[in-house]
């Protein structure tokens, strides 16, 4: 009986806050155009929907702005300022580098997927970098590989010699899906 139980909360769990986490983001985006269209007398734009497109429209437009050099340097002149702020920074940091790191293009950015071997056992990793900020001649062949945790946004960073690593044909976004699930995803 408590496994049929565990079996149907596993299947349910997933799927209820999905749509639930759809639900809210939908709620609160319709909300905020609602107040928009009425704040600045654009009710022709308060339609179902309206609120995902008015929220599309923002970071689009950010990304847009973000490409112009005036943008560049306010958003730096912002950034440093949080930067400073001491607890904020170690939220908003870690996420900022994140972010970066899966926004660009993979090849560009010389992100692979790799295994690392330790005493007959492979663990699953992302190249993040390169060891230059070292500064030693010693550890020019060392790479910075991201080993991350399962079930947990945490991981280990290890830096390993470029010949000790196996490259994976696997997409970062995959590698990253693979091991956090605990490689239980059956896809």
């Amino acid at each position: 009986m408590k496994r049929v139980f565990i079996r149907g909360l596993a299947f349910i769990l997933p799927i209820t806050l999905t749509v639930y986490l759809f639900y809210w983001l939908f709620i609160k985006t319709e909300a905020m155009a609602d107040y928009a269209a009425k704040e600045f007398g654009l009710s022709f734009l308060n339609f179902p929907g309206s609120g995902i497109v008015f929220i599309l429209l923002i970071i689009m437009g950010i990304g847009a702005l973000s490409l112009s050099s005036f943008f560049d340097k306010l958003m730096s002149h912002i950034l440093k300022t949080i930067e400073k702020i001491p607890i904020v920074n170690s939220i908003f940091g870690p996420l900022r580098d994140l972010m970066r790191f899966l926004g660009e293009d993979a090849d560009q950015a010389g992100r692979k997927v790799v295994l690392v071997e330790y005493k007959d056992i492979y663990c699953l990793g992302l190249v993040t970098n390169t060891a230059e900020a070292l500064k030693k001649d010693e550890y020019k062949d060392l790479v910075a590989v991201y080993i991350p945790m399962s079930y947990n946004v945490g991981g280990y960073t290890i830096l390993v010699p470029k010949d000790k690593l196996v490259e994976v044909n696997i997409e970062v976004e995959q590698a990253i899906k693979l091991a956090i699930t605990g490689w239980i995803n059956k896809e």
